[in-house]
């Protein structure tokens, strides 16, 4: 019997403590000839020095995917990587159509209230009131829809206004971005295709409050639209009065489905999120608590990876132009992520983490970020070298403002594994090394009227959302990951000999002719035994018969297994922290959530209600760069 344990995607720091030592030996993600370039002895001796100011036992995490662009190897997080492949062979012309095809509030999609309702045509005033009443109840019956729908809401944030305000919290947030985005269409291909599920669920969680008070007051508009048809009944058409009080009902049921839904999806979710805090604890890892406890790690990631590209872009001058360079670093760069290590790492650290990072803001990249494409300037080498030194600069090196300490250093002091997040400022010299190669040619909103600005212009747009996905994605998973308890892991597996052990690990495989039973038992095969007996029936073997009765041909089964292999079941979860929960579906999961329609793609938060706009605008192949 063999017993094995596999990685997790609690993160790096939780796989190294389980298997002992690090993830892999490269220390940089960028590799190529030593001998290529102008400069290549230059080039060397920056790329040893860059080595030497990382940790002595620094690694890459294994489970960072590879890339090659030219004679260039580089390395990133399988998300950022697959984004960045989506948006390489993103349509030029075809732009993303956005599901709107109702499918929880169908009744309300087709109602309208009836062009006659009163009995008489020439009504008394009070019947003139009633019906006026009654109207005005149903006036706005779009609730259902901007439930189901919950993107809509940023259609309502003032276009472009950038304060305290509008960039408090992960809401307003989304709805800053979200407003300003709606106005372009997005390119089709670019997109996953479960995003719109996921962030459907994601905004029903962090907009919970805020749509239960809309559902509340269309209830009682429902309820007063009701009473008055029914106490001045004589006052409408004997047919279109009743007709109207059988739609008032449906609208109304369809409301009560609608939040039993959300309520479901919400509880599930929760599951999930607590299971993976019993898996850390097992680990002998702890986190803080979190805000939207039910927001899964795979959101939380989600929405750390497209707020942190958006606004790092925004940051550079992108989409939102201020007139200030020192206002855009606050509102797009030291309050998002201030924001989003709140989300991922609790009240207590989100401030101080997201003023860490934007501390070294300050050290510009200018001479770099052109990747040797400047005349007289460094080669791609070199720049690449310098550009990936520069990010983790970024959140490694201590600021110049006195008293102040760098994002990692922050991190090392409360327990916190680093690794990730400086994983996610290395990348900032891959990510425009890989835009120059492959996606320079790659536009959205490469025009756009005031009080808009161009979006992704250029390579060096693109190498600026890279970035800032990256490290926010990269300090997501850090503080996700937790900090050491200081107590013994738990073992898992009292009792078992066999199967998985609830958090992303085996308790152990069978020898040949047994299998593992339900309680994780080693035992003998069982034949099914069904001919003859009914649909339903058992089949001697824990399961039951199918339909005819006749499906007992040596097929073997362990007594009370339902048919389980001995091999560890994959977690239903998406690969959330290993632990075999439902929940909704993440970067690749391609389930949507039940009952809503997750036809289309969605990559980015930068095409979050695309589907409003008036059309796609025409994309010039501008070669302008954006700023730093």
């Amino acid at each position: 019997m063999t017993r094995t344990l596999r990685a997790s995607t609690l993160g790096l720091g939780l796989a190294s403590l389980l298997f002992g030592g690090t993830a892999g030996a490269a220390k940089v993600p960028v590799s190529f000839d030593p001998t290529l370039g102008a400069q290549p002895a230059r080039t060397q001796q920056k790329l040893a020095a860059l080595e030497a100011k990382l940790p002595a036992t620094f690694a890459l995490p294994a489970s960072l995917a590879s890339a090659k662009t030219g004679n260039l190897t580089l390395d990133f997080y399988p998300e950022t990587l697959a984004q960045l492949k989506r948006a390489g062979t993103a349509s030029t012309t075809a732009t993303t159509t956005w599901p709107r095809t109702p499918v929880m509030c169908v009744a309300h999609a087709a109602f309208t209230p009836p062009a006659t309702l009163l009995a008489s045509t020439t009504p008394s005033s009070a019947c003139t009131a009633a019906d006026t009443s009654v109207r005005a109840a149903l006036q706005d019956a779009s609730t259902c829809r901007d439930v189901e729908e919950p993107e809509r809401y940023v259609l309502g944030y003032p276009p472009a206004v950038v304060d305290d305000s509008s960039t408090a919290s992960i809401e307003s947030l989304i709805g800053l971005a979200g407003e300003g985005l709606s106005h372009w269409a997005t390119p089709d291909g670019v997109l996953p295709s479960d995003f719109v599920a996921t962030l459907r669920s994601v905004l029903w969680k962090i907009r919970r409050s805020a749509i239960d008070a809309s559902i509340t007051k269309a209830h009682a508009s429902y309820a007063q639209a009701l009473a008055t048809l029914k106490s001045q009944a004589t006052c409408f058409d004997a047919a279109a009065g009743p007709a109207l009080v059988a739609s008032i009902g449906k609208l109304d049921a369809e409301l009560t489905a609608v939040t039993a839904h959300l309520d479901a999806l919400a509880a599930a979710d929760l599951a999930t999120a607590n299971h993976e805090l019993v898996c850390m604890a097992a680990h002998s890892q702890t986190r803080a608590a979190l805000p939207f406890p039910s927001l899964t790690r795979t959101e939380r990631e989600q929405i750390a990876f497209w707020l942190g590209g958006i606004y790092w872009r925004m940051r550079g001058g992108g989409l939102m132009p201020t007139g200030s360079t020192q206002k855009a670093r606050t509102y797009f760069l030291q309050r998002p992520f201030q924001r989003i290590a709140e989300l991922t790492g609790g009240a207590a650290i989100g401030n101080d983490l997201g003023t860490a990072i934007y501390l070294n803001i300050f050290d510009g990249w200018g001479d770099w970020m052109d990747m040797g494409t400047t005349p007289g300037g460094q080669d791609l080498y070199e720049d690449l070298v310098d550009m990936t030194d520069r990010g983790r600069h970024q959140v490694a090196d201590t600021p110049i403002i006195p008293g102040s300490t760098s994002a990692v250093k922050y991190l090392d002091t409360r327990g916190y594994d680093a690794t990730n997040i400086t994983v996610g400022g290395l990348d900032m010299g891959p990510c425009y090394a890989y835009a120059l190669g492959e996606l320079s040619q790659f536009r959205y909103i490469d025009s756009a009227p005031a009080p808009y600005g161009q979006f992704i212009e250029g390579f060096t747009a693109v190498g600026e959302f890279c970035t800032g996905a990256s490290i926010a994605l990269g300090m997501a998973k850090t503080l996700l990951d937790g900090t050491p308890t200081g107590k013994p892991p738990a073992d898992l597996c009292l009792g078992r000999t066999c199967g998985d052990d609830g958090c992303g690990g085996s308790c152990g495989t069978c020898a040949g002719g047994t299998m593992c039973s339900k309680d994780g038992s080693c035992v003998g095969a069982c034949t099914p035994a069904c001919s003859g007996k009914a649909a339903g029936a058992s089949d001697g073997c824990g399961g039951v018969c199918a339909a005819g009765g006749d499906n007992d041909a040596g097929t073997e089964r362990v007594p009370g297994a339902g048919g389980a292999s001995d091999a560890p079941a994959e977690a239903s979860n998406g690969g959330e922290s290993g632990c075999a929960v439902a929940r909704s579906p993440g970067f690749y999961g391609s389930s949507g959530i039940a009952g809503i329609a997750t036809s289309a793609a969605f990559a980015a938060l930068v095409a979050m209600i695309s589907r409003f706009a008036a059309g796609s605008r025409s994309r010039r192949r501008s070669s302008a760069r954006s700023r730093s």
